[in-house]
């Protein structure tokens, strides 16, 4: 009987440290030690409370009243995986990203490669996930060398067994990784063969393997919290007008630990975004906005670019922790932003880490008008309707344009005025995310995002060589000489969008030069001087912007 009390005392302090997670008092910081110091000693009795705990802990490693919860909270969190009672829960605890626990995924191409080479020997098939073997045999081909591959295929032996006969000491996952990474192509064709088969991945446990549990970046800045949190509403344009501290360019240094922190952070969670898995060391910049809050805006190697819009993924750094991330997809003066705050963190600021990324948007790429994709405010994405996104944007100022969602608006803010506990249900946030909301506060400036896809169905296709020859043709290229590999890739995939700009023939020479200029930017190392360099080219923009306001 001894034991119950003991358990219930340390539900009870769990629940008492959560309760003191926005309170910092001058009265708290004493009583969050003393709390993590029972927490760190006692043996909870369920899965779901070294959970809890373990949130908490990372909160206030995000938020720490001062030196000593911030010692505390790191202390606690680095030997947290040494932790007895998540030892008994391990099983349960397994896709929490918590320190000590697998993570079952169907991993993509990109992700599953990293993986691969930086811990080999954790990453592994999951053969107990009840998918079977049989995806392996219309694999061989791809993944094995031709001898091996015709053998296999005749092969009556089960898939994973003829796996285990020809890997020797590499893991199974890794053997097939490599075998797809040596196929002849490039990586959007290694991506498609490997991502059509869908294979299921289990990352085991190690040292330094990825988890949530020590996630930080080395080089943050460390403030105090002291005040509470801003929580409630606030002026967004007052917030964008409010420049950030600095933009800087990460170090090597940097630029390598925050790839990683960010891969990792979709890794632990789950997730994937491309402009992290396919992620450029040196087109990293950090965005110091002061107080301990920055944003790492990742780019995307030149071969995986966007064609037109320039776009960063981007990590929210809260004294080093990540506290969410997504994508900014940026074009002519206007932005399309997805942005996610990670569950931990998701009741404390989100509307100000929001505020501020728009003005990091601004100071990295000139943004001053944004767009947010239906995905984002809740079509197909269950999530977003959970959290009630497409009114958390609404509520910050952004508006729809298209007219049935408009009146779909109107009569839901007639019901609320009717009603005020009424809250819309889920069919209605379904109906109302179809389709973009906006935020234009600067007269003359909008978001073109929106507009590029079906403008891009009405262009030509063109092979290389035909592309090479109306740039030369349209705006007096001779030779591209002196161009990288990238760069040529880039104005090749822009040229489709050259051959049907209108008035390049009352373009000076200059000005055609300048415009040569910024689309070379498409590939050059860092890709937010394309869209800087498209913003100072009048001539460009304007023709861009009348391309995409052509209806057919």
């Amino acid at each position: 009987m001894a034991a119950y009390p003991v358990r219930m005392a340390s539900i009870s302090a769990l629940t008492r440290l959560e309760k003191l997670r926005l309170d910092f008092s001058p009265a708290a910081a004493p009583d969050k030690l003393r709390l993590i110091g029972i927490l760190r000693k006692a043996q909870l009795p369920s899965a779901s409370a070294v959970q809890r705990l373990h949130e908490i802990l990372c909160w206030m490693r995000a938020y720490p009243d001062d030196e000593s919860v911030l010692a505390a909270a790191d202390a606690a969190l680095r030997t947290f995986s040494a932790r007895k009672d998540l030892r008994r829960f391990q099983a349960k605890l397994a896709d929490t990203g918590i320190a000590g626990t697998a993570i079952h995924y169907h991993f993509f191409w990109p992700m599953a490669l990293w993986l691969g080479s930086r811990w080999p020997a954790l990453l592994h098939f999951d053969r107990d996930c009840g998918e079977g073997e049989d995806w392996l045999r219309s694999a061989w081909p791809v993944a094995l060398p031709s001898l091996q591959a015709e053998a296999a295929k005749r092969s009556e032996e089960s898939p994973f067994s003829i796996l285990d006969s020809l890997r020797g000491s590499t893991s199974d996952a890794v053997f097939f990784v490599q075998g797809i990474d040596r196929t002849a192509g490039d990586t959007l064709a290694r991506e498609t063969l490997h991502d059509v088969l869908q294979p299921a991945y289990v990352l085991e446990p190690g040292d330094d393997s990825p988890s949530r549990t020590q996630a930080r970046w080395s080089g943050a800045s460390i403030a105090f919290i002291t005040a509470s949190l801003q929580r409630g509403q606030l002026n967004l344009r007052k917030e964008l007008e409010r420049p950030p501290q600095a933009v800087n360019a990460a170090t090597p240094g940097d630029a390598a630990e925050l790839l990683d922190l960010a891969r990792a952070a979709m890794v632990t969670r789950g997730r994937d975004l491309d402009t992290f898995s396919w992620g450029n060391p040196e087109d990293i910049h950090v965005v110091d906005d002061g107080e301990g809050l920055a944003y790492a805006f990742i780019g995307t190697v030149p071969e995986r670019r966007l064609p037109l819009a320039t776009a960063y993924g981007f990590l929210i750094l809260r004294n080093g922790v990540p506290l969410g991330y997504g994508q900014v997809d940026a074009l002519l003066g206007g932005a399309e932003i997805a942005f996610n705050t990670f569950e931990t963190f998701r009741s404390g600021e989100s509307a100000f880490l929001f505020a501020r990324l728009l003005a990091a948007t601004r100071a990295l790429l000139g943004s001053a008008a944004f767009s947010l994709e239906p995905y984002q405010l809740g079509h197909h994405n269950k999530e977003a309707i959970a959290s009630g996104a497409w009114w958390f944007y609404f509520k910050l100022g952004f508006r729809p344009h298209d007219p049935a969602i408009k009146r779909m608006v109107s009569k839901e803010l007639a019901r609320m005025g009717r009603n005020h506990r009424h809250r819309s249900s889920a069919t209605t946030l379904t109906g109302l995310a179809r389709r973009h909301l906006y935020w234009a506060p600067f007269r003359g400036c909008r978001s073109w995002l929106p507009l590029v896809p079906p403008a891009g169905l009405r262009l030509p296709v063109l092979s290389d060589q035909s592309a090479g020859e109306i740039v030369g043709r349209r705006l007096g290229l001779r030779s591209l000489a002196g161009w990288s590999r990238a760069e040529m890739l880039g104005l090749y995939r822009l040229a489709p969008l050259i051959a049907a700009l209108q008035g390049l023939g009352s373009w000076t020479p200059a000005q055609k030069e300048s415009a040569i200029a910024a689309l070379r930017a498409k590939g050059g190392q860092h890709e937010r001087d394309f869209v800087r360099l498209l913003d100072a080219h009048p001539k460009l923009a304007a023709a861009i912007r009348a391309l995409l306001s052509t209806q057919p």
